[in-house]
């Protein structure tokens, strides 16, 4: 089952995935590569997945 920290899929939601970009084609998501149906797709990054915004999961800033 996809979640936020399972990236799926978004066609056929096979979890054989391979990251292809950390950004997409905007910040807060990343491309990946769908090796079941072959499709590029983008996944929403959230807040505890990467530190790149400069804040903490709570939401303080560093």
């Amino acid at each position: 089952m996809c979640s936020r920290e399972r990236v799926c899929c978004s066609f056929c939601g096979s979890a054989n995935v391979a990251k292809m970009s950390l950004f997409g084609t905007a910040q807060l998501v990343s491309q990946y590569y769908c090796k079941q149906c072959k499709s590029v797709f983008e996944w929403v990054r959230w807040r505890s997945e990467s530190n790149i915004a400069g804040t903490r999961d709570e939401g303080k800033a560093i």
